[in-house]
């Protein structure tokens, strides 16, 4: 520190014992641990809930894979290339917990708090206890960390922060080479921490008072290591360029103010404020345990000194302070308006944290706001994870799919505890954005630990050629009275079944028409036959009839038209002509 700085800082008090005989040290570790009782409060109840989405790809593409295979340049998965927080986290993870979504989950908190740990560390370099305390607070309570928490391959947010904390903690400290491990590895978790040269040389040169020219000096292995990575990353040029949407499946880009607006506004947790709310999901108890929490440590946060203990800024500690909140949160913040991606709350994520920079400095100096603001973001928070959104960064997003995706898991299961080798499952109806179907769904070889299955959609339908491994072929569909329902080919008893589901008919038709479609006219005429049994559907009879001279059973096809005439009343000409434009409709392979 120069002279004019050591001049300028006041001076240093030993720290008094906080009102109601806490001493600074344990109402600062009592506030911590409220801190950690309200994560408990927010997310354990979600802590097994399934799997998403993304989370199978990797779950299934680490399940066998060498050590080595991780860090391959082919692991560009949805155009992004993070060995560390994806392939080596799921690799690891499933060789010491199997495929318990709670110990996923559990680690998940635990990068969490250690990224909000760091968090608070760098900020005491600088800031007040008090100041630093409140920003933590304040930080840990946006909802926007729902979905990395939530959704187990959030893995790549988490891990990016942790390590961009600390390596800012030990470049805050001069260990700027020891900086470059953390920051290499952050950088290989999601490429969002390429930014974080730009918050170090801000730290540089608004914390600690250094000269540019000497900020930039210190920032330049940081800097360095950034253009080495971004040369060697194997599809960052191409998704930072102009044909990356059509190439990677960008989401569609918002206009640069709508980003700003919403990104400010998740830092008060108010960005999903103009969506209705889910009062079915709202959780008021829930909720108002978690703010009393988040006030209680606050309320613990304003009993500490002011004053830092060991000042290392210059002249005006609250507008250096506020100046690099803003750098900070600025710097975090650029990669939003990069229009290869989408907007969601989360990817903002290390901006909010320098805005809270900011936020909590000012908290810090205005005690009769802080209690009120704190409580305001603490309710906002249980508010916006009950607001419908089909954003996948939305909490009432994530538990849905959750809900939906654990019925589906458990009554799969409940119908075939086991699965022939090689079986096929496809699936209708199933509800929109649950993740069940994702890089051509591993979900269920995740479910039942045989990489030889595989599943979709109806549309993803096609018979077996003569080279594949032979196996069943199994067909469900959804709906919100009953779950799901299997809709079985082959012989049953039709009556039976058809009184037990109303959607029965329904359901075998579409089966049979898909058949149809793909040219396997044989299982498209067992599924006709077998709606011809009820009552009243000559209509079935033609189209079983036209299935089965298709696929070359002449006999069999004049045997059903002639059953079509009698149950329609109609004459063999009329049965000729309705045979003649069915057999128009029907597509040719």
């Amino acid at each position: 520190m120069s002279p004019s700085q050591r001049a300028a800082a006041p001076p240093t008090s030993r720290p008094q014992p906080a009102r109601g005989g806490l001493s600074p040290r344990a109402s600062e570790r009592l506030a911590i641990v409220l801190l950690c009782a309200f994560v408990l409060v927010v997310y354990a109840p979600a802590l097994d809930i399934p799997f998403l989405g993304d989370d199978y790809v990797f779950l299934d593409k680490t399940r066998s894979a060498r050590f080595v295979d991780l860090w391959s340049f082919a692991n560009t998965n949805f155009g992004w290339y993070r060995p560390w927080s994806r392939e080596f986290h799921f690799w690891l993870l499933q060789r010491l917990v199997g495929t318990n979504e709670a110990a996923f989950r559990a680690v998940s908190l635990l990068l969490w708090l250690g990224g909000l740990g760091g968090y608070l560390l760098v900020l005491r370099e600088f800031l007040s206890r008090r100041a630093a305390l409140l920003a933590t607070l304040g930080t840990a309570a946006l909802a926007l960390w729902a979905a990395p928490l939530l959704w187990i391959s959030g893995s790549q947010d988490l891990w990016m922060v942790a390590l961009a904390m600390l390596a800012l903690l030990l470049f805050a400290r001069r260990h700027e080479g020891w900086a470059l491990l953390p920051y290499a590895l952050a950088l290989l978790s999601k490429e969002t921490a390429a930014v974080l040269p730009l918050v170090a040389v801000g730290h540089a040169w608004i914390v600690s008072g250094d000269r540019f020219q000497s900020a930039f000096r210190r920032t330049l292995p940081l800097i360095l290591l950034t253009v080495t990575w971004f040369l060697v990353h194997p599809v960052l040029r191409q998704r930072l360029g102009g044909h990356a949407g059509a190439r990677f499946g960008a989401e569609p880009h918002p206009p640069g103010a709508m980003i700003a607006i919403q990104t400010v506004l998740s830092v008060l947790n108010a960005s999903a404020l103009s969506r209705p709310v889910d009062w079915n999901v709202f959780a008021p108890l829930r909720t108002a345990l978690a703010t009393a929490l988040l006030v209680a440590a606050a309320a613990l946060a304003l009993q500490l000194p002011r004053a830092k203990p060991s000042p290392s800024l210059a002249g005006n500690h609250s507008t250096r302070a506020l100046r690099f909140g803003a750098w900070w949160a600025a710097a975090g913040w650029l990669p939003l308006f990069q229009a290869s991606i989408g907007w969601h709350a989360y990817y903002g994520c290390l901006g909010a944290m320098g805005a809270w920079v900011a936020l909590g400095e000012r908290l810090a100096r205005r005690r009769a706001l802080a209690l009120p603001a704190i409580a305001l973001i603490g309710i906002l928070q249980g508010v916006s994870g009950a607001t419908r959104a089909w954003d996948w960064g939305s909490e009432w997003y994530q538990r849905r799919a959750g809900n939906l995706l654990g019925l589906i898991r458990r009554q799969l299961l409940a119908q075939h505890p086991t699965l022939p080798h090689h079986a096929r499952l496809y699936f209708g109806n199933i509800p929109n954005n649950i993740g069940l179907v994702a890089g051509q769904s591993p979900a269920v070889r995740s479910w039942y630990g045989d990489s030889t299955l595989q599943a979709g959609f109806y549309s993803y339908y096609e018979p077996r050629s003569g080279r594949e491994p032979q196996g069943p072929d199994l067909f469900f569909r959804f709906d919100t009275t009953m779950g799901l329902t299997e809709v079985r080919t082959g012989p049953e008893d039709v009556a039976l079944a058809s009184r037990a589901d109303a959607g029965w008919e329904d359901a075998h038709r579409k089966l049979a028409v898909l058949f149809v479609s793909h040219g396997n006219f044989r299982a498209a005429a067992e599924e006709f036959e077998k709606v011809a049994l009820l009552p009243g559907r000559p209509e079935a009879l033609m189209f079983a009839a036209v299935s089965r001279e298709r696929c070359g059973e002449p006999s069999a096809a004049d045997s059903l038209f002639r059953l079509a005439a009698e149950r329609s009343g109609r004459r063999s000409a009329e049965i000729a002509a309705w045979a003649a434009k069915l057999r128009a409709t029907i597509p040719h392979r």
